[in-house]
This record gives C-alpha cells, sequence and structure tokens, in this order.
C-alpha cells in the first residue's frame, strides 16, 4: 500500500489480526456453547435411551450422546493436529498469501457444512469441526509474524494473538444467545461464511506475500499497490540473512544425546562468518565455537543478536553448517522432548474440560437445565478473558528485551540477550504449570459454586500456554523451522490429545458423569510440567558458568 503511512498500516495490520484470531480463529474455544445447541436442534438424540433410576424413577440418559459429540470435538483436534505439520511446511515454503487462500477456503467450507446440517444430517458436524479448527490455527500463525513489526515487544504481540484465539468462544456464545432468541443456526453459519470476504481482503491489502522478515529491512513495505502488484516481496528477501553474514547461535540446542553439534561450513566471501568447530565443552552441554573473530566485533553481535518470537524465513538455508542446527538436530534435542513434555502435559488437563463441562456440570447440578445453562454461558464468557492474561506472559517473556545487560560476577562476561530470553522464559513456564495444577486441584472439588474459579483457572492456563509455546520455539530453535517445528509439535500432542475421548467413556460410563477421580489422576500428570523450567534453569545456569570458563582472568 504505497504512500499510505508505515505507521498506520502497521497498526491496521496488528489489529485487524487481533479481531481475526478473536473472532475466527479461535471459534473452536466455544465448542461447549455450540454442543448446548446441537444437543438442543437435536443432533444425535436418537442415542438417548429410557433409563431407571436407584429409586426406580424414569429419566432420559444421553450419555451416548454426550459422548458422540465428545468424539466430534476429538477426532476434529486430533485430525488438525496431524495435519499441523504439513500446514506449517505449506506456509514455510510458499508464504503467508497462499497459505491463507488455502485457510480461508476451508474456514468457508466449514462453516457452510455446519449451517446446512440437521438431525437428519449430523455427519457434516465432522468435517465441519476439522476444517474449522485446522483454518483457525493457520490463520493464528500466519498473524503471529506480525510481532516482528514491533521491535522488542514481539512477545507481548505474539501473546496477544494467542490470547485473542483462547478468547475465540464469544463467537459460538453469540450463536447460542442467537438461537435461545429465535435464529436459526444456519442463518448464524451463513452470516459466518460471508465474513470470509473480510479474510481475503486483509490477505491482498494487510499482509505479505510471503513472510514478515526479522530483522526488518530499513524502509520494509508490504501489502498490495494498487496497481495489483506486491510491493514487499523483494524487500522481505532483503531480511532473510543477517546483515554482517554470521551464523546464529541457538542457545537452546543442546542434543539429546548430551554432546554438542559439530558443525563446519564456509565463510561467506566478506568474511564475517565464524567458522564452526566441534569441539565441546567439559560439561558436555554447550557449543562452543571456535576461529577467528573480526576485528569489528562481529562474532560478538552474532551472539548478542536478539531472537523474535516469530522470525519465518522463506525457504529454508542453503547451508545449515552456516546459518545453523539442522531440523534433525533440532527434533532429536532435550529442549524438544521437554517442551514436548510440558506442552502435553498442560494441553491434556486444561483441554479435558471442554470436552467434559457437560456431563459434569449436569452431575453436580443434579440435571437442573437452568444451572447447566448458566454455567456453560458463564464458562464461555470467562474463556473471552485470555486476551486479558495473555499480554502478562508475553511482558513477563519481553522483560528484559532493550535493557542494559548487567556484567557477571567478577571476571565473567555478560549474557547474551538471547540467553536472557532464555532465562526469563524459565518463570513463563513455571508459572504456566503451576496454574495447570491448580486447576486441576480445584477441579476435582465437587463443589458447584466453585467451579467459577475453576473457568478462571483454565483460561488463563490455556493462554500461558499457547502463548509460551509459540514463543518458546523461536527462542529455543532457528526460526527458518518454525512453521514445521510447531507443526510437528502440534502433531505429536495428538497421541495425548486422543486420551480425551477414552477418558470421557471412562466419565460417562463408568463414573455415571462424575469426573473427580479423572482430574485427580491428571493432577497428577500435570507434575510433568514442571521437568522444563527446571530443565531450563539448570540450563542457564550451565550457560554462565561456560561464559566465565572461556573468560580466564
Amino acid at each position: 500500500m504505497p504512500g499510505f503511512p508505515k505507521f498506520a498500516l502497521r497498526w491496521m495490520t496488528l489489529v485487524s489480526g487481533l479481531m481475526e484470531c478473536l473472532c475466527f480463529a479461535g471459534a473452536f474455544t466455544g465448542w461447549t456453547s455450540l454442543v448446548f445447541v446441537l444437543k438442543d436442534e437435536g443432533y444425535y438424540s436418537d442415542l438417548c435411551v429410557n433409563a431407571t433410576s436407584a429409586n426406580s424413577s424414569v429419566f432420559t440418559d444421553c450419555s451416548a450422546q454426550d459422548s458422540w459429540l465428545s468424539l466430534v470435538y476429538t477426532i476434529g483436534i486430533c485430525v488438525n493436529n496431524t495435519l499441523a505439520v504439513p500446514m506449517g511446511l505449506f506456509f514455510d515454503k510458499f508464504g503467508t498469501m497462499a497459505a491463507r487462500i488455502l485457510v480461508i477456503s476451508l474456514y468457508t467450507a466449514g462453516t457452510l457444512m455446519l449451517a446446512f446440517s440437521s438431525a437428519d444430517v449430523p455427519i457434516l458436524v465432522f468435517p465441519a469441526v476439522l476444517c474449522i479448527i485446522l483454518a483457525g490455527l493457520t490463520l493464528m500463525i500466519t498473524n503471529i509474524q506480525t510481532s516482528n513489526l514491533f521491535g522488542s515487544h514481539r512477545s507481548t504481540i505474539i501473546a496477544l494473538h494467542t490470547g485473542m484465539t483462547c478468547s475465540g468462544s464469544g463467537v459460538f456464545l453469540i450463536v447460542k444467545v442467537l438461537h435461545e432468541k429465535g435464529v436459526s443456526l444456519r442463518s448464524s453459519f451463513l452470516f459466518i461464511s460471508a465474513c470470509s470476504v473480510i479474510h481475503v481482503l486483509r490477505t491482498f491489502l494487510l499482509l505479505p506475500k510471503t513472510h514478515i522478515p526479522y530483522p526488518l529491512p530499513e524502509n520494509y513495505t508490504y501489502g498490495t499497490a494498487c496497481c495489483g502488484q506486491s510491493n514487499g516481496t523483494a524487500q522481505e528477501e532483503v531480511g532473510m540473512t543477517p546483515a554482517n553474514g554470521n551464523a546464529q547461535e541457538e542457545v537452546g540446542m543442546t542434543p539429546a544425546n548430551g554432546n554438542a553439534q559439530e558443525e563446519s561450513g564456509k565463510a561467506p566471501a566478506n568474511g564475517n562468518a565464524q567458522e564452526e568447530s566441534g569441539k565441546a565443552p567439559a560439561n558436555g552441554n554447550a557449543q562452543e565455537e571456535s576461529g577467528k573473530a573480526p576485528a569489528n566485533g562481529n562474532a560478538q553481535r552474532a551472539m548478542e543478536r536478539e531472537t523474535a518470537p516469530y522470525q519465518p524465513w522463506p525457504r529454508p538455508p542453503q547451508s545449515s553448517a552456516v546459518n545453523g542446527p539442522s531440523f534433525r538436530s533440532c527434533v532429536l534435542s532435550w529442549f524438544f522432548l521437554s517442551h514436548l513434555v510440558w506442552f502435553s502435559a498442560c494441553r491434556l488437563t486444561c483441554e479435558f474440560l471442554y470436552v467434559s463441562l457437560n456431563s459434569m456440570i449436569t452431575h453436580l447440578a443434579d440435571g437442573n437445565v437452568v444451572h447447566v445453562n448458566r454455567y456453560t454461558d458463564a464458562f464461555a464468557i470467562v474463556q473471552l478473558c485470555g486476551a486479558l492474561c495473555a499480554p502478562w506472559n508475553g511482558r513477563i517473556m519481553d522483560r528484559n528485551k532493550g535493557k542494559q545487560r548487567a556484567p557477571g560476577e567478577d571476571r565473567c562476561p555478560p549474557e547474551t540477550e538471547k540467553e536472557a530470553d532464555l532465562r526469563s522464559s524459565a518463570l513463563s513456564l513455571f508459572i504456566t504449570a503451576l496454574l495447570s495444577l491448580l486447576f486441576c486441584v480445584c477441579a476435582s472439588i465437587p463443589v458447584l459454586p466453585l467451579q467459577y474459579l475453576t473457568f478462571a483457572l483454565q483460561v488463563t492456563c490455556i493462554s500461558f500456554l499457547y502463548s509460551g509455546n509459540s514463543a518458546l520455539i523461536s527462542i529455543a530453535f532457528p526460526s527458518y523451522f518454525y512453521g514445521r517445528l510447531h507443526g510437528l509439535i502440534t502433531f505429536l500432542c495428538t497421541f495425548v490429545v486422543l486420551l480425551h475421548y477414552p477418558l470421557m467413556i471412562v466419565v460417562t460410563d463408568i463414573l455415571q458423569g462424575d469426573p473427580l477421580y479423572v482430574f485427580v489422576g491428571l493432577t497428577f500428570v500435570t507434575l510433568l510440567s514442571f521437568i522444563y523450567p527446571l530443565f531450563i534453569y539448570l540450563h542457564c545456569r550451565r550457560l554462565a558458568a561456560h561464559r566465565c570458563s572461556l573468560n580466564p582472568s
């Protein structure tokens, strides 16, 4: 958009992206509200049967209906997680415009299938849920790169996007309220389908064709010119590699076997790149680079280069030896494994409430429909607060950015900014694990009014979890692998999320709708999430000791 003020363009991109995450990308966080509407419309009502209670009274048992609707959501999440890897690769290779055109088509198809589904044709709900969830995740990822436009506030911006996505439950809550006022499900989803025009306009006017680079080149512009040509693509290529050609040091890359990665490569013609050797320090955990550093201090600047929470590269580097570790070494590192355990444990516990809420509230309210409706609405409203919680996590992770780093004790040199970012993230990870633990404990207490606190802890934990996941991937790993690493972690979590359905079967068929014992078990699972912050804390201490050992007095 030539001639348009750069400052205004960036803020329009940010604000419109946040609204897109709030109103569309995170819509399925409001699944519990949609379940209420689907049950009221009679979806899978043929699974309800008459049963006799202990006091010989006859009641309608719809546990099979609850299980089937839970299966819809679980399958949608799992298939979405499975396709996250190819979607990440597609985004990394073909760029923003191509990825968004694909997912906008999926999103529109999903909303249209929901619009034309009915109690007679409930099978359409399955592909509809899949399309909307998959498209929503990719829409969020394409918007997260906006954080590269805002300097030292990148972690806060990425947290805002994930927070807005986690707060997307308001869309289906509005659908539920309109349904109670007489507006049909078909009318609501036809309107949502028509809103896809807004996504298309944003794609061509407010986003680049490929990616927003980091570091951001001077006079960088993006969007579509009035004559129909993209004016941001060429400048995006400028920001692909560091200006001095130095290899990027990844603080978080500790291979799973505990040995340092051996890398070597040719220096660029300008002589600014460092030649790396595989000589590992005594502790075997940090990577030591050797080679002559230029007199102008490029080596030190390369070590201190700030890592953005989201740094997409238009294509993988030609030489992994020059540009950083390989994709295989990233996946086999202890950082990746511990990150996966942390994310999986927290996600299993916090997201189980999505599939068990209706059964849990029905059990605690003794089947009182008024109470079930009230608490379902309260849960959806509390989900809107995710946008207020996530930025606090971003501020925790950004708190060391832009600050003058204090010199180390005695003869130790100051820590690099990348190392400071990693150290800041340890507190964020610990808070997320603690929130997950408190949520499980609270959900295990069978007191109905206490569930308001359970809802608040759940949305706070989810907001911290997703914002921390996105930011940590970019801090600990090379930016040009962001899309595929994000997708791979999401895919591997599929095998954990699959546990939601058998756990729900246990709740409905064995525990008569009471999830108490399941939440007690999940409380112990949550303890695994404390491994990651402890690992990062110890890793940062090893890095500090290594810095001191490299600077003998």
